[in-house]
């Protein structure tokens, strides 16, 4: 064994292996393990507000110009002017509006006395059509039972009169007839006698004739004629009142309409007036006045000063409460679950260098920020830290200063811990390398919780102990074969079990990766060649640390689960398409096997169980 020991760490040149280990010849990076501070953070930056910040924003609507503004960094008090808009359109707008609205209440005007007019006339319609129904029921009743009866008797009293007549026109012709015989009566007193019985006789028949047309005709045309008068009479009373009704309905809905629309001139004369009130903005608490310069969308500059067009719902001025602050900060979806309020924290501010400041979580967010147009799938989380401190350092700080924060998730004083990059996952077991009498041993391990650059380690190794940096690459054939030798064992005591062989197959595709199998023999064969320069090793190192690093919780590198969670960027319990790796999403039809758009965890480990038995074919 030739050891090289290198100032700043160790490297480890050897050449054999012994019962429990087996590597190809190469450089070993080493470190020794040791108990210490454990700390799993979270690292972002954001920008100081104020927890009590007033924004005084634009109300008018469209766009309008500041004409007047008070100095940024000016103190003001309740109810002094800090800006004044442009209303010159508007006042334009409302004098229109006056002119509309005194024409609005005019029409109402009409309106109204339309419907009065219309409910008098209807009353008088009502009226006369009542009236003339009456008269003809009146009517129908005097013909029935006083006209007509009159009549009849009348013609009744004429024929008894006439029989009577008749009666004495003959009695007195007979008379006349026996007193000419005897001599006493002219022949022409006999027919003048005749004659007053003919007439007589006529006369009765002439009233006889007159009761029978009374009686047949007269009366029966009369009392038709009567009795259908006072129907029209009733029916044009009913045409009335509906018109009437009719009519007094378009009038009342003229004057609704009116109405509607004298309100609706009102509320847009009001409207104008507030709008005017707006331009006149006004401290609703005292402050110092800070302006809200911002960028837009295209980056463009958005300077608050005198000429300055503003939108509607624009903020111009913050009055912040400077004694209360607080950071704003963008959390990403992969650390949100690891954040809670309450947690410390600890506050570095770009402009405060040298300054620490305390703190801790008030709030998190329950669902993502928008996202831009240019990061669509990027799901971020707002949360805010409170600062604490005395007045003194508070009043140091500013709105819109820019600092990071170093949340503290959990903290323990004396851990046994080793480098990410030391841990390789085998099934759901890790191993670590140490140097035991100078040479590679392999041991397994206890992991416990990881910060992405450290892994705590609960049983399996000892304080002081050194462990292989870069065992992937260092030991890249004896991994491959112990992975597989694990596989078979797994597949022979429990054939159903196709995690462990998911999980071996992940494992030997990170290998590959950081030269197991074929590639990692050409590389080390490549090092003994080039005489195996530090600057490879230490690439290669690089890349195992990133392949292990996976943030807070169990450490990752081989767990088909964790490989699983980390495509599944929503957190949905399936991977779309557009979260699937490149190779994956050009393979996305097959592995989807039920073609339902996603890849569940059963698809994607029953993926990788038909590339462990090609693998074993091969």
């Amino acid at each position: 064994m030739i050891v090289l020991l290198i100032l700043g760490g160790s490297v480890w040149t050897y050449s054999g292996w012994n019962e429990s280990s087996q590597s190809l010849d190469g450089e070993l990076i080493t470190q020794q393990v040791s108990r210490g501070p454990f700390r799993i953070t979270i690292a972002e930056r954001g920008t100081l507000e104020s927890q009590s910040n007033v924004q005084l924003a634009s109300n008018v609507e469209g766009t309008t110009t500041i004409l007047d503004i008070v100095p940024e960094g000016t103190e003001v008090e309740v109810g002094q002017v800090v800006c004044v808009l442009d209303s010159s359109s508007i006042a334009d707008k409302e004098q229109q509006q006056q002119i509309t609205l005194t024409d609005a209440r005019s029409k109402l005007h009409q309106a109204e006395e339309a419907v009065e007019i219309q409910e008098t006339q209807n009353e008088s319609d009502i009226s006369k059509a009542l009236l003339n129904y009456e008269l003809a029921e009146l009517d129908l009743d005097k013909y029935e039972n006083g006209d007509y009866v009159q009549e009849l008797n009348e013609l009744q009293s004429n024929i008894t009169l006439a029989e009577e007549n008749l009666l004495q026109s003959e009695e007195d012709y007979q008379f006349a007839k026996r007193m000419s015989r005897k001599g006493y009566k002219t022949l022409n007193e006999v027919e003048t006698a005749r004659i007053a019985v003919s007439d007589t006789q006529l006369k009765l028949d002439i009233a006889k004739s007159k009761l029978n047309v009374l009686k047949t005709y007269t009366y029966e045309r009369t009392i038709k004629e009567l009795k259908e008068n006072a129907k029209e009479t009733e029916r044009e009373r009913v045409r009335v009142e509906r018109a009437g009704k009719s009519a007094l309905s378009q009038a009342t809905a003229e004057l609704e309409a009116r109405q509607l629309t004298l309100k609706v001139e009102e509320d847009k004369l009001r409207k104008y007036q507030e709008q005017i009130e707006a331009c006149i903005i006004k401290a609703p608490q005292a402050g110092k006045v800070i302006y809200n310069n911002s960028s837009s969308r295209r980056n463009e500059s958005e300077s608050i000063e005198e000429g300055t067009s503003v939108r509607e719902r624009q903020v111009i001025i913050k009055l912040p409460d400077l004694t209360k602050m607080k950071v704003e900060a963008r959390i990403h979806e992969s650390r949100i679950r690891m954040l809670r309020a309450g947690l410390p924290a600890e506050i570095r501010v770009d402009a405060l260098p040298g300054q620490l400041f305390k703190g801790k979580v008030s709030t998190v967010s329950s669902v993502p920020l928008s996202s831009s147009w240019m990061s669509p799938n990027l799901k971020e989380y707002a949360a805010e830290v409170e600062i604490s401190g005395t007045d003194e350092q508070i009043r140091l700080l500013r709105p819109g200063m820019t600092a990071e924060i170093e949340i503290i998730v959990a903290q323990e004083n004396d851990v046994l811990q080793i480098p990410v990059q030391a841990a390789v996952s085998i099934g759901r077991d890790y191993y670590v390398y140490t140097i035991v009498d100078g040479k590679p041993e392999r041991r397994e391990i206890s992991p416990g919780e990881t910060n992405g650059k450290a892994i705590e380690v609960l049983d399996g190794i000892a304080d002081n102990m050194t462990v292989v940096l870069n065992p992937r690459t260092a030991f890249a054939k004896e991994i491959s074969d112990f992975q597989e030798l694990k596989a078979r064992e797994r597949r022979a005591e429990e054939p159903e079990a196709v995690d462990e062989v998911i999980e071996v197959i992940d494992n030997n595709s990170t290998a590959s990766n950081t030269g197991g199998k074929g590639e990692g023999k050409r590389r080390g064969e490549g090092r003994q060649k080039n005489g195996g320069g530090k600057g490879e090793s230490k690439g290669e190192s690089e890349s195992d640390t990133a392949s292990a690093n996976t943030g807070s919780g169990r450490p990752g590198g081989g767990d088909t689960n964790a490989f699983f969670s980390q495509m599944d960027k929503d957190s949905d319990g399936k991977i779309s398409k557009e979260e699937a790796p490149g190779r994956m999403a050009d393979k996305f039809t097959e592995i989807d096997a039920n073609s339902d758009g996603f890849i569940d965890q059963s698809e994607l480990k029953s993926a990788f169980a038909k590339m462990t038995s090609g693998a074993g074919a091969e």
